[in-house]
């Protein structure tokens, strides 16, 4: 535990005015800021994103929907293939970096519906501190999740029911 505190801050964001989730095999914007803790800008900061993809079991066929079928989730049931990696990036004069970053070509596997790209910010500061922040962005067609929930009794036929909508935002 080091005693002396930091005399550095970093701000990590998902870039302003763009989608708070990654589309499928797409990239994600995102801004960094380094500066002092009075508010100067600290240019030339070298920052290690450490990147990993978690990937989410594959549902279970749903025999019964007309839905289409999410080609992107195709695999084995349950199967779970993570990814990650790391890279340097380096800020403006500015103290700042706006990116637009996907994960490189050679990752072990493509962005896919339902997964989550986790990135990571590390920076060790003029006097040796170290700073992080970190991001998780949902892979999603939309930045909401609409999720439609029959009653337990809909099963019964001839019974009426009335279905529970529910709708969330992403939030990255």
């Amino acid at each position: 535990a080091d005693p002396r505190p930091p005399t550095v801050a970093m701000d990590a964001s998902v870039a302003a005015g763009a989608m708070r989730v990654v589309p499928p095999g797409g990239s994600v914007s995102f801004s960094l800021a380094t500066r002092t803790l009075s508010g100067v800008p600290l240019g030339g900061a070298r920052v290690t994103l450490r990147w990993r993809v978690d990937g989410r079991p594959t549902p279970l066929t749903c025999s019964y929907c007309l839905l289409p079928r999410d080609e992107a989730a195709e695999g084995e049931e349950g199967e779970e293939l993570p990814s990650s990696g790391e890279e340097v990036l380096v800020t403006g004069g500015d103290g700042s970096l706006a990116a637009e970053w996907s994960p490189p070509p050679n990752a072990s596997r493509p962005l896919k519906l339902g997964d989550s790209l986790h990135l990571s910010f590390e920076w060790v500061g003029p006097t040796r501190e170290v700073v992080s922040r970190s991001l998780a962005v949902p892979v999603a067609l939309s930045e909401r999740t609409v999720r439609l929930e029959p009653p337990s009794h809909s099963e019964l036929p001839s019974v009426p029911f009335t279905p529970r909508l529910t709708v969330r935002r992403h939030e990255a």
